[in-house]
């Protein structure tokens, strides 16, 4: 008789009692965002909104959740505000929570967070902008699931503004004795007849570009004041930002540095030797400013 042998191998599998896993990503949009001058308080707020998390299951059930910062740390479940700083250097962002908020979201039940956006030390940042914030990580016993939801900010931070402190609006007033204007009449030398100034206060500018224009520009001395009846010859001059010179009205550019977030000008009032005729005198002109 012949016998034959069988091997025989019998698998076995142990499936283990794995949580699923639903993982999900929320972006919070701030907007555009305009930094501030140093003149104006930090405590201001850029940008407030608010987020409403999901809940780890609609029905009533076992659960518990917690919120993650991007680095790592938790969120304090409880009526309270948080600050810290992200990864974008110069912002600081608080969250916020409800005491109602907080227990709900400590159930896993979700619930809403403020979001608000300061501003913080230099550098500033510029340009739009992707960030990490938080993950919002809740497990149901239940329906042995997980729900994790990460949450990003986005938004633009606008590259600078400038607040104009002193010398918005411009106007020189000027007369003189007969005297005094022959004086000014037969002098070959510029002579200043007054001086306002001009000030700049500025936040993640370096440069600052001014234009100057006028209706009452004569053509070929761009920087002249003409007055179309009289024809009286005046200059304005500019100097500040280790810069001078003459404006001109034609719309040309003046380019000037901007340091320590700050720029001052001393606008003077010129005569142009031997060019001043006596009689009333008017001109009008505006600025631009642009911001680098």
């Amino acid at each position: 008789m012949k016998r034959q042998l069988f091997a025989l191998m019998i698998l076995v599998g142990i499936s283990p009692d794995t949580m699923a896993l639903m993982s999900e990503n929320l972006t919070v949009s701030l907007g555009d965002i305009t930094l501030k001058p140093r003149t104006q308080k930090n405590t201001d707020a850029l940008a407030v909104t608010r987020i409403d998390l999901p809940p780890v299951c609609e029905e009533v059930c076992q659960e518990s959740g917690t919120i993650t910062l991007y680095d790592g740390s938790l969120l304090p479940l409880r009526n309270e505000t948080t600050r810290y700083t992200t990864l974008m250097k110069g912002v600081e962002v608080s969250l916020s929570l409800s005491s109602a908020d907080a227990d709900t979201l400590q159930k896993g039940r979700g619930g809403a967070v403020d979001i608000t956006v300061r501003q913080a030390e230099k550098p500033y940042p510029s340009g739009a902008f992707t960030l990490p914030l938080m993950t919002y990580t809740g497990s149901s016993r239940e329906q042995n699931s997980t729900r994790e939801v990460s949450v990003n900010l986005e938004g633009k931070v606008n590259s600078g503004s400038c607040t104009i402190t002193s010398g918005k609006d411009l106007q020189f007033i000027f007369s003189a004795t007969p005297t005094e204007f022959r004086q000014i009449e037969h002098s070959r030398n510029r002579s200043q007849l007054g001086v306002q100034n001009m000030a700049f206060d500025c936040v993640n500018v370096s440069g600052i570009s001014l234009r100057f224009s006028s209706p009452d520009m004569k053509q070929g001395l761009p920087g002249v004041l003409f007055d179309n009846n009289t024809g009286v010859g005046l200059i304005l001059g500019y100097e500040g930002g280790g810069r001078k010179g003459d404006i001109h009205w034609d719309n040309s550019e003046i380019q000037l540095p901007v340091n320590n977030d700050a720029l001052s000008l001393a606008i003077g009032l010129y005569t142009r030797g031997g060019d001043v005729s006596p009689g009333a005198f008017s001109f009008t002109g505006v600025y631009h400013a642009e911001y680098n």
